[in-house]
């Protein structure tokens, strides 16, 4: 058994750490290179005679045929140091544009690039894929655990003892087509017998008859959806769809798919349906559905969330929607996920995957999002998990700002004194209450006083002539 089908067969078994261990002998690797830059070019020079040094393991070494035309490989020189060596290792090509070289093959994938180049990979294995070597040669580098200037520790310890992989989800994307053909002729049909039945002089009845009979042949494409929901989705929908679509395309992917209006100047409509059921409709400038690897890629400048690559999910974000209210979804991947294009909309709608294989999907054509059975799977970094946040942190400033300067001994002192003056003016208020409290004890005796003698004035003394001196009374009193 190949390394890549013991990567699938242990796929669906609980793994600690969501890990596998390969302890397979390597015997032929891949080396995929980005030829349009000088230093991947030169650092796979290094790489190709190291691996050649290595005799006593027999090594197939597969590399891009373009490579053998560039001058600054050196493919003469690499011949030469082989004969001089004597090694059994063999040095063979591969071309990109027809590779027709079995998955199961390979025991290991090196990419020389950067994170475009590992999802040119992926797109190279839509099945089995065997295990991947990332060195950091490009701009970014979410993808990319290792630097190239350790390379020979690293496949060394390989080579000698295996490794650990990390398993990542890709999602495999069903095009399904609308079976049009048909209904365009039965359309056309009903049309030819409504002109010869219609009067000839009367082409407003004939006009008329022709567009009662477009509307009444406008399909449902929820109809359609919703007809097959008796059925399960673990059958594939060329199945359940056989009446009303065919399938066009299927596409395993590692970042995210991506629907988008194109040449078109209107936005698009778009529906979402979660396992046979309408869930909602989006008119925006389009929609990205992500992988939680992809979570880092477009759909991040959408406005998507960031996602740990090892949380299983779907991430839809929609692309400039004309509402308020429409939010960045993730969902579970347990969810069949169906993109489809209204049979009453405006315009057509564009869609690729992980930026290749751009197609056009008409009127009634939809995309089956579901998780695939083959994952991609890195050889794992000992501090993968905690690598991403700092990849974070260094390639896109994540939550980086002016820091907030600490609380010194100066202001520590003021603030124990601030607290003292509180307690004196505490203490303050305190004796200020008291002596209010005797200034209206005072001033309520007065008021008995009043009351109690004033009636006596009013009904045996002359009132007019009182004089009130509050003071005096005091004295009296």
């Amino acid at each position: 058994m190949t390394i890549a089908n013991k990567l699938v067969d242990n796929y669906y078994v609980p793994q600690f750490n969501n890990q596998i261990t390969i302890k397979s002998k390597i015997s032929n690797i891949l080396i995929i290179t980005k030829i349009y830059d000088l230093e991947p070019i030169l650092d796979t020079k290094t790489l190709v005679k190291y691996l050649l040094l290595l005799k006593e393991y027999g090594i197939n070494i597969y590399i891009q045929d373009k490579l053998k035309m560039i001058k600054e490989f050196g493919y003469n020189e690499i011949l030469e140091y082989k004969e001089t060596l004597k090694s059994k290792s063999g040095l063979k090509f591969w071309n990109s544009e027809s590779f027709t070289f079995k998955p199961d093959l390979f025991d290991l994938v090196i990419t020389m690039g950067g994170d475009g180049t590992v999802l040119f990979a992926s797109l190279l294995f839509q099945s089995y894929m065997p295990p991947v070597l990332s060195f950091g040669l490009g701009s970014l580098g979410f993808l990319t655990d290792y630097q190239f200037e350790n390379h020979q520790e690293i496949l060394g310890n390989m080579i000698k003892n295996g490794f650990h992989c990390s398993v990542r989800r890709r999602f495999q994307c069903t095009v399904m087509r609308s079976d049009q053909s048909r209904i365009k002729n039965e359309n056309e049909n009903e049309n030819i017998n409504a002109n010869k039945n219609a009067n000839k002089n009367d082409k407003t009845l004939a006009n008329g008859k022709q567009a009662m009979i477009s509307l009444a042949n406008i399909r449902d494409l929820s109809e359609e959806i919703a007809r097959n929901s008796n059925n399960t989705d673990y059958i594939e929908d060329s199945y359940n769809f056989h009446e009303t679509h065919k399938v066009l395309e299927t596409y395993i992917i590692f970042n995210d798919i991506v629907f988008d209006r194109g040449p078109n100047s209107t936005m698009t409509s778009i529906d979402l349906y979660g396992d046979f059921e309408p869930l909602t409709t989006i008119e925006a400038d389009g929609c990205v559905i992500a992988t939680p690897s992809g979570s880092t890629a477009y759909s991040l400048s959408a406005g998507g969330s960031l996602v740990h690559p090892e949380i299983p999910g779907v991430l839809i974000s929609p692309i400039c929607p004309h509402t308020l209210s429409l939010r960045p979804l993730i969902i579970p991947e347990t969810i069949t996920l169906r993109v489809g294009v209204p049979y009453n909309s405006r315009s057509t709608v564009w869609c690729s995957f992980d930026g290749k294989n751009r197609i056009e999907l008409k009127n009634g054509d939809f995309v089956t999002i579901t998780p695939s059975r083959y994952p991609l799977s890195f050889v794992k970094n000992n501090t993968s998990k905690l690598l991403w946040f700092k990849r974070l942190s260094d390639t896109l400033n994540w939550n980086e700002r002016k820091k907030q300067k600490p609380m010194t001994k100066i202001a520590i002192d003021n603030d124990n004194n601030d607290d003292n003056n509180d307690d004196n003016d505490d203490d303050n208020d305190n004796d200020n209450d008291n002596d209010n409290a005797n200034d209206n004890d005072s001033d309520n005796g007065f008021l008995s006083f009043f009351l109690g003698n004033g009636f006596g004035f009013l009904l045996f003394g002359n009132f007019t002539n009182l004089k009130w001196d509050y003071k005096n009374v005091n004295d009296r009193y």
